[in-house]
């Protein structure tokens, strides 16, 4: 992200006039795809302000199956986060999160393992081995 961030900080406001919300989208489309970042960009303007919303393409999605653990913690210097069952483990190579549905459905949004001190450690369910890859 940092590139399209640098990229915009040169685009003059001038071009937010007279559908300069359109070049701005095109151009973003161009630079994600340099960077083959595949994206969605939606450009506007609102009190003088430019709000870029991104989407990331589903496609880039990844998923692991964590029905074998019990629990999983994420400890963040003793502020620990623990989900139950576990079930699908859906993230984004390179990403800073990654999303956790347990059992019953619910969505938990996470860091990865290392981002702000966090520390990732599980409970396999019994007969599981202890690592699997």
């Amino acid at each position: 992200m940092s590139l399209i961030t640098a990229a915009l900080a040169v685009i003059p406001k001038s071009v937010l006039a007279e559908g300069g919300q359109l070049a701005i989208q095109e151009a973003l489309k161009l630079l994600a795809a340099k960077a083959n970042i595949p994206a969605v960009f939606a450009v506007s303007e609102s009190g003088g302000n430019v709000n870029i919303a991104v989407s990331h393409a589903q496609q880039d999605l990844k998923q692991n199956d964590l029905t074998s653990e019990e629990w999983r913690e994420y400890d963040f210097g003793g502020r620990v986060y623990r989900i139950g069952h576990p079930k699908t483990l859906y993230y984004r190579v390179g990403g800073t999160t990654h999303r956790v549905v347990d059992s019953d459905g619910v969505i938990h949004c996470v860091p990865i393992p290392g981002a702000y001190g966090c520390v990732l450690r599980w409970a396999n369910k019994e007969g599981v081995p202890p690592v699997q890859f």
